[in-house]
C-alpha cells in the first residue's frame, strides 16, 4: 500500500479511500492447500502506485511460486484477462521453505489516470518436476486476487432491474459509477417467501459493466416484487424491486 510522504496527510476523498485500503488488509488471507496470501483484496488510492502481498508456506515441503498480473475487464458479464503491461511484479518467481514468508511487490508504472484501473494477480504454485507421462497428473495450487487501482474520487452508483427472459426470471445490477462493486451473500426472497441464493458468494460488477443472474422463481412472482438481500464491501443491504 501506498504512504503518504512525510508531514502530510491524505484529506477528504483521499482520506476515504486510504482508510477503505486499510480495512480491505485487515486480517483477509487467500489460501490454498499449502500457500497463503495477505491480503485477498486491495484497492489503493489514486495516486498510490505500489501493491505489497505476503505469501506464506504452511506446508512441509519447499514452495516455488510464481506471480502474474492481468488486466481485468467484463464483456457480457463474463471475465476477461489481458496483458498488463504497465505492472512490475517483484519478484515474479521464488522458492519457500517450510514456514517462510515472501512479499511480493506490484508497482504500476502505466501513465496517470484519475479512471480506475482493474487487475487480477495470480500466485501460481510451480511443481518440482513435471510428472512422468502415464503416472499420473501433478497437483498445484493457484490463488487468484482483485487488485484496484482506484480513481480519483471513487464513487459506487448501482442500478437493481428485474426482467424476464424465455421464461426464466432474471436480476440485473449496473455499475454506473466509477469504482467497482463487490457483493457477497446475494439472495431473493418472495414476497412470503425464504431467501433463496443466487450467485456465488463473493461477485464483481466492474465500473461501466452489468452482471445478470437467474432467479429460481417465476416470472410471475417478480410482478409483485421482491427483495433482493446482499452484503457490498462487508455491510449488509438490501432493495426491494418490481418486474419492470
Amino acid at each position: 500500500m501506498g504512504i503518504a510522504p512525510r508531514g502530510t496527510r491524505p484529506r477528504g476523498p483521499r482520506l476515504r479511500a486510504a482508510l477503505f485500503v486499510l480495512l480491505c488488509a485487515i486480517s483477509a488471507a487467500a489460501s490454498g492447500d499449502g500457500m497463503r496470501v495477505t491480503p485477498i483484496i486491495q484497492a489503493l488510492p489514486n495516486g498510490h502506485n505500489m501493491a505489497v502481498y505476503q505469501v506464506s508456506n504452511v506446508q512441509h515441503r519447499p514452495l516455488t511460486v510464481q506471480v502474474q498480473a492481468h488486466h481485468w475487464d467484463q464483456k457480457q458479464g463474463k471475465r476477461m484477462l489481458g496483458v498488463a503491461d504497465h505492472l512490475l511484479v517483484v519478484p515474479p518467481l521464488f522458492t519457500l521453505a517450510p514456514g517462510q514468508q515472501q512479499l511480493v511487490r506490484i508497482a504500476y508504472r502505466g501513465p496517470a489516470s484519475d479512471q480506475e484501473r482493474d487487475y487480477r494477480v495470480r500466485f501460481r504454485e510451480v511443481p518440482e518436476r513435471a510428472p512422468r507421462q502415464g503416472i499420473g497428473v501433478g497437483t498445484t495450487v493457484a490463488l487468484d486476487v482483485p487488485l484496484f487501482f482506484l480513481a480519483v474520487d471513487p464513487r459506487s452508483e448501482v442500478r437493481w432491474q428485474l426482467h424476464a427472459r424465455q421464461g426464466q426470471s432474471w436480476l440485473r445490477v449496473s455499475n454506473t459509477g466509477n469504482r467497482y462493486l463487490h457483493l457477497s451473500a446475494l439472495s431473493v426472497v418472495a414476497l412470503g417467501g425464504r431467501p433463496r441464493r443466487i450467485g456465488k458468494h463473493s461477485e464483481y460488477v466492474l465500473s461501466g459493466q452489468s452482471r445478470e443472474w437467474k432467479l429460481p422463481l417465476s416470472p410471475a412472482t417478480l410482478k409483485a416484487g421482491v427483495t433482493i438481500r446482499y452484503q457490498q464491501d462487508g455491510r449488509a443491504g438490501s432493495r426491494t424491486i418490481a418486474l419492470e
